[in-house]
């Protein structure tokens, strides 16, 4: 039996970023650790693409009070469009981050991690 071939398609066209929701960053000031402080299991997952960790680095599941090393939590990694993963607003001086398939919620000046989303990317 001869396998089927799809058509080939050009890819999108015109194509525009989805626009944010109204507050998407509107951070809070301060921060009610206490609100936080939870490894939870994502109620939907995300395919974006492959993860590509630091060269060097092995994989590893990191949960709340964990301190990632910097290399983890550099720019390539970090989710500046978090409201497209059903996260929610980062409070000043946190930011999520991706680590594997999980979604991280770190201190930017220590590297803490103050909440874990498990399995939000597959």
């Amino acid at each position: 039996m001869a396998m089927r071939q799809g058509e080939p398609h050009p890819g999108p066209r015109g194509y525009q970023r989805v626009t944010e929701p109204q507050g998407w960053d509107a951070r809070a000031k301060t921060v009610d650790r206490d609100a936080y402080q939870h490894n939870f299991q994502a109620a939907r997952s995300f395919r974006v693409g492959p993860y590509h960790r630091p060269a060097g680095w092995s994989g590893r599941h990191w949960g709340y009070g964990d301190r990632l090393p910097r290399a983890l939590w550099a720019a390539p990694y970090i989710l500046a469009d978090y409201w497209l993963f059903a996260l929610e607003v980062p409070p000043a001086g946190y930011e999520w981050v991706r680590a594997g398939n999980d979604a991280l919620l770190v201190d930017t000046s220590t590297g803490e991690v103050l909440q874990a989303e498990y399995g939000v990317f597959s």
